[in-house]
C-alpha cells in the first residue's frame, strides 16, 4: 500500500510512486523524474517525516547530505541528482540501485563465499576511497570520513554493481563540524576504537568500519556481534576480534585482521591499500559469483525485487499522484541548487553521549536519532 500521507503536493518534476522505506526520522520513495523532453528516470526521494521537518537542526542535516554526496561522482557511490524543498520539505534525488543492502543480503544467504565478500568490500572501498581523496574547487583535500561504513550502507545491485550510501554523518576536517562536542554518531559494530572515544578520525576509521563489514560478510556476525551494550564498547576498545575461520584463506584472513587493528598506524592506510589486499588474497573475485547468489536467495517474484516495479498498477484507482517541483536554479534547468552545508541523521544510528564512557554505553543505535531505514517489504 502506498503512504503519501502528509507528502506536499505541487506542480510536476517529481512523481512518487511507492515507499520503499521507512524509519524512525526519514523515509524514502521510489519516484520518476519527468522533463520538458522525452527522457525520464526512475529515481529515490528521500525527506524528512513530518514531525521532523521544522527542526532546523534536522532540516539543515538533510541539506549538509546533499551537498556532501552531490560532489561524489564515482561508480562505486551513489550519486545524488538534486535537492527540492517543498512547502518546508526537503528531498533529496538520488540515483535508484534496484537491489539490497549487503545486510539484507547478509541476513538472507547467513554467509557469503570469498569471492563474492572480496568483491563487495574491495568495490565498497574504491568508492571510500575516492570519497577519501577528494577535493574542492579550489583543488584542497576535503578530508572527508563517512564515520558510518556498514552492511547496511553498502548496496548490491541485481547485476552486481556495489555502491557506497548514506553520508549522512561524513565530516570533513577541514570544515565546521556538524557532531556536537561529545557526541557519538555511528553503529559500534563498525565504529572504530577512536571515534568510539570522540576522538579525531581519519580515512582509517573507514577502513576499520569496513574490514568489520567484510569480517561479517565472512563469518555471518561482525567481530563483536555477540556482545551488546557496556560489553560490546568495552571489547572494542580493548579486545582483538576473534580469529577468521580457518577456512578462510589466509592472506584474506591477514588484511582482514589487519584492517580491524585497534591502533589506526596499524591498518591499511588507505582504502585503496586495502582493496588492493583483499583482491591479491581472492583475485578470482567477480561481479558473477554475487549475481548467481542474488538469484538464489532473490529469486523473480521475491517481494524485494517487487519493490521497484513503478507501472501504473501500483497506483490504486482511487489515489492519487504526489508531485514534487523543483526550486532554485533547476527550475530555471540549470543544476540542481544545492545547499552548502554537510551532514544528515545517519540511517541507522542514535548518537551516544561521550560522558557515559565511564558508565553504561547506552547504544541505541539500530533505531532512532539516526535515519532507520529499513525495507518495508
Amino acid at each position: 500500500m502506498l503512504n503519501f500521507a502528509g507528502v506536499p503536493q505541487t506542480t510536476p518534476r517529481y512523481v512518487l510512486l511507492n515507499q520503499l522505506a521507512k524509519g524512525g526520522m526519514g523515509e524514502v520513495y521510489l519516484a520518476r523524474q519527468l522533463s520538458s523532453g522525452a527522457i525520464s528516470r526512475l529515481v529515490v526521494a528521500k525527506r524528512l517525516l513530518g514531525v521532523f521537518e521544522g527542526d532546523p537542526k534536522h532540516a539543515g542535516a538533510l541539506r549538509r547530505e546533499a551537498n556532501i554526496s552531490a560532489r561524489l561522482g564515482h561508480p562505486n557511490i551513489v550519486q545524488t541528482f538534486d535537492f527540492d524543498e517543498i512547502a518546508g520539505a526537503g528531498y533529496l534525488i538520488m540515483e535508484l540501485v534496484e537491489g539490497v543492502s549487503s545486510g539484507v543480503l547478509l541476513r538472507r544467504a547467513g554467509t557469503l563465499p570469498a569471492d563474492v565478500a572480496v568483491h563487495i568490500a574491495s568495490h565498497a572501498a574504491d568508492g571510500l576511497h575516492a570519497m577519501h581523496d577528494l577535493k574542492d574547487e579550489d583543488g584542497r583535500p576535503l578530508l572527508l570520513v563517512h564515520r558510518d561504513v556498514s552492511p547496511d550502507n553498502i548496496l548490491v545491485s541485481w547485476d552486481g554493481r556495489v555502491k557506497v550510501s548514506d553520508f549522512g554523518i561524513a565530516v570533513s576536517n577541514v570544515a565546521p563540524r556538524a557532531t556536537q562536542a561529545g557526541v557519538i554518531k555511528g553503529k559500534f559494530q563498525y565504529m572504530a576504537p577512536e571515534h568510539m572515544m570522540g576522538e579525531p578520525v581519519d580515512r582509517r576509521a573507514d577502513v576499520y568500519g569496513l574490514g568489520a563489514v567484510l569480517y561479517e560478510l565472512l563469518c555471518g556476525v561482525s567481530p563483536f556481534g555477540h556482545l551488546k551494550d557496556k560489553a560490546l564498547y568495552v571489547a572494542v576498545q580493548q579486545r582483538q576480534p576473534p580469529p577468521l575461520p580457518p577456512e578462510i584463506p589466509a592472506a584474506l584472513s591477514a588484511a582482514v585482521m589487519k584492517a580491524v587493528s585497534k591502533d589506526p598506524s596499524q591498518r591499511q592506510a588507505t582504502a585503496e591499500a586495502f582493496a588492493r589486499e583483499i583482491r591479491a588474497a581472492v583475485p578470482d573475485a567477480a561481479a558473477l559469483a554475487l549475481t548467481t547468489i542474488l538469484e538464489k536467495d532473490f529469486p523473480a517474484g521475491d517481494p524485494a525485487r517487487l519493490r521497484f516495479r513503478a507501472s501504473e498498477a501500483m497506483l490504486a484507482p482511487t489515489q492519487t499522484r504526489q508531485t514534487l517541483a523543483p526550486v532554485g536554479d533547476a527550475a530555471k534547468g540549470g543544476p540542481p541548487a544545492l545547499p552548502a552545508e554537510m551532514r544528515k541523521p545517519s540511517t541507522t544510528a542514535r548518537p551516544s553521549r561521550l560522558p557515559l564512557v565511564a558508565s553504561l554505553v547506552a547504544l541505541a543505535l539500530i533505531a532512532g536519532g539516526a535515519w532507520l531505514l529499513r525495507p518495508t517489504t
